[in-house]
């Protein structure tokens, strides 16, 4: 007779209880009519706890958790396994059959929707009928206590609550949840706005008095609950969040699933790693990206039969678009030089040179194995990104700037008088002075401003040289910013772009002009100086200031230079580790220069010679290059095979200021001509000639 009453009850609800199917309604009703039987005297909370318990569910609830919890664990896995599989690919074919597994699977998860949440959108709910209320009262009623229990829970109701309420607020659970989002939605739009309206208007009279109710809101004198006031009370709510942080990520993400920057496109983000990792940020704007209007702009009136022919729809990336096409500019060496020229005339003319940049670039992402054997693996693209110069090329404020140059310039004049101070004859003669109330010190601020003016005046003949290549090839630069060294007074210069340079071979003009410059005057500098040095008895040598022997014979060069005018065994001592040599002011101020110089032609960064490797090598061949370099005079320094550490703490300041490549030139397609390639093996031999110590 109780089989049959189940049977006869399991046919009247169909309705699923708790997320739970008709399968698990056949399994819970024998055990939870079996409880109420056992416990006729027990509480509600004590009969949930006996069918929690029972030995009848003990497999099912286990299995329950694993399809509910492990059995999506288990997919986002191999969707993450699957993406991992394409990033490392090199196979355009094998990337197409990973997507489409990809896209299967996620048609799997959607289809599961196991962690089902409500969009923010409204919908229309079937009409809540006395008669079909009635008609659960009456069903769920007849359920044992422990299922009732179960399905008021599932409204966030207690036992003892009004089962009508618990139905009303199941049948509008969808509109409840739109509702319960809108303190996650920042800034809510007017259309969500509209959405949650609607949806407390369309909710039951219990079901809107149990939500008004929780937000603590009262009825008005009709006993109603007014609509505007419920919605001002959800919006107010999200600023009176205790978590903040979360907050915060909640927002990041709703701006983010209303982006075009990062969505779920594996496409997209495999491309924007290399742009990422090979474009610094300089380069592209993430906060500012091409709009749709402009990129319609750009293929329109921009692009054209003449100049560049678009092959493809722009391709999403991070910092703007990958545009693919043909260069119809001709086939001369200048071809790619005058399309860029030609571009960016129409851009001015459309009104788009002021927000948008146009780069002609070798595609960063590597070349699959098909275009390597098909000989296709130089791929020329543009990239187009948004252009903002008070952002892209000031990441310094002014201030900062001018603080960090004037440190620069005050640990110049300390280099000049420490070389003064280490000399000890000349600190004995100091103190007698000021001991027999003498107050001339020219004897240190003579020597010390000669050394800084002439580190100052190698700097300036530096920067005097990228002006001249800039001003060539109309290239717009910052204001340089010196940089202090703690070994040589001056570490050299950030000058940035405030434009980009045409092509490879004006960047690599502009980057050599200025290292060659300082090169050239402090060769002249160390050469008078060592001349001046040498043409004077010892009485007045020992009155110079002095620099360490272990810093001179850090060069090959200067060490030759110095044994060569002063003559063999100038660098000899029993203690060469605190060894020191008189020399001229002006022979002191020339080894700084050398040293700042040729480490300024190391290929680390966006420094002169990072930007001539870039030249050299390509984006990628440049990052390989800095790397290497990198690591090399790291183990150099940390081996302790740089006496001087000069190397350790010229990697710390490349490594803080400037570790990233150089924002990209218009025209990055052309190579360097074979002139230029001589030259910069001929500068690498200068640079290791210098940086060599003698052996």
């Amino acid at each position: 007779e109780q089989q049959r009453k189940e049977a006869k009850l399991l046919e009247k609800f169909t309705i699923p209880l708790q997320g739970f199917d008709q399968k698990d309604l056949d399994l819970y009703l024998p055990v939870a009519t079996q409880i109420d039987l056992d416990m006729p005297n027990a509480t509600t909370q004590e009969k949930l706890e006996a069918f929690h318990a029972s030995e009848e569910l003990k497999d099912h609830f286990a299995n329950k958790i694993k399809e509910l919890f492990l059995g999506p664990i288990q997919e986002f896995q191999e969707m993450e396994y699957l993406k991992e599989e394409y990033m490392s690919s090199s196979s355009s074919v094998e990337k197409e059959n990973l997507k489409r597994r990809m896209a299967q699977l996620e048609t799997s998860m959607n289809e599961d929707d196991r962690f089902l949440y409500c969009e923010s959108v409204y919908r229309e709910l079937p009409p809540l009928t006395e008669d079909y209320i009635q008609e659960r009262v009456d069903n769920i009623s007849k359920l044992p206590t422990v299922l009732q229990a179960m399905y008021k829970r599932r409204s966030s109701l207690p036992e003892d609550a009004d089962l009508r309420l618990a139905i009303e607020l199941d049948h509008c659970e969808p509109q409840i949840q739109l509702l319960e989002q809108v303190p996650n939605l920042r800034p809510l739009s007017p259309e969500q706005r509209q959405d949650a309206v609607k949806a407390f208007d369309s909710l039951s009279m219990g079901a809107r008095a149990n939500f008004a109710k929780e937000l603590g809101i009262q009825p008005n004198e009709k006993g109603e609950y007014e609509t505007e006031q419920v919605i001002t009370k959800l919006v107010g709510s999200s600023d009176n969040l205790q978590d903040k942080p979360l907050q915060e990520l909640m927002n990041a993400a709703n701006a983010a699933a209303d982006s075009k920057d990062f969505d779920n496109d594996i496409e997209v983000i495999d491309r924007s790693r290399w742009i990422f990792e090979l474009i610094p940020a300089s380069g592209r704007l993430e906060t500012f990206q091409p709009t749709d209007e402009d990129m319609d702009t750009l293929y329109s009136q921009v692009f054209g039969k003449k100049t560049f022919a678009p092959s493809s729809k722009p391709e999403r990336v991070g910092g703007g678009y990958y545009v693919r096409g043909v260069n119809r500019c001709g086939e001369e060496d200048t071809a790619n030089d005058d399309c860029m020229a030609a571009l960016q005339e129409k851009m001015i003319e459309t009104g788009l040179s002021e927000r948008l940049q146009l780069h002609y670039l070798l595609d960063p992402s590597p070349a699959t194995d098909e275009e390597i054997e098909t000989g296709d693996d130089l791929r020329p693209l543009l990239y187009v990104t948004a252009n903002d110069p008070s952002i892209m090329y000031n990441p310094a404020k002014p201030l900062t700037k001018g603080l960090v140059t004037a440190s620069a310039l005050f640990s110049t004049l300390l280099f000049g008088i420490g070389s003064c101070g280490l000399n000890s004859e000349l600190m004995d003669q100091l103190q007698t002075t000021v001991e027999a109330g003498g107050s001339d010190l020219s004897m240190i601020t003579d020597p010390a401003f000669t050394i800084a003016m002439s580190i100052v005046g190698i700097q300036v003949a530096h920067e005097v040289a990228h002006g001249v290549i800039a001003f060539r090839d109309k290239i717009k630069l910052g204001v340089p910013n010196l940089i202090p060294s703690i070994q040589l007074g001056l570490t050299g210069a950030i000058t940035s772009f405030q434009s980009p340079p045409k092509n490879f071979k004006s960047l690599f003009d502009f980057a050599l002009a200025g290292p060659l410059a300082g090169f050239t005057v402090s060769l002249i500098l160390l050469s008078t100086g060592l001349g001046l040095t040498s043409s004077i008895d010892l009485a007045q040598q020992s009155q110079l200031p002095v620099l360490p022997i272990e810093l001179l014979r850090s060069s090959t060069l200067i060490g030759g230079m110095v044994e060569t005018t002063l003559g063999r065994g100038a660098l000899l001592s029993p203690t060469p580790e605190t060894a020191l040599l008189p020399l001229h002011p002006l022979a002191i101020a020339g080894v700084a220069g050398l040293y700042s110089n040729a480490l300024a032609l190391l290929p680390l960064g966006h420094t002169d010679g990072g930007r001539i490797a870039t030249a050299m090598f390509g984006r990628r061949g440049a990052y390989l290059v800095k790397s290497f370099t990198t690591l090399l005079l790291a183990a150099i320094g940390l081996f302790g095979l740089d006496n001087s550490n000069l190397f350790l703490l010229y990697i710390l300041f490349a490594s803080i200021w400037q570790r990233e490549l150089d924002a990209p030139a218009y025209n990055e397609v052309d190579e360097l001509d074979v002139t230029r390639g001589l030259i910069a093996i001929a500068t690498l031999v200068v640079v290791a000639v210098t940086l060599v110590p003698v052996l």
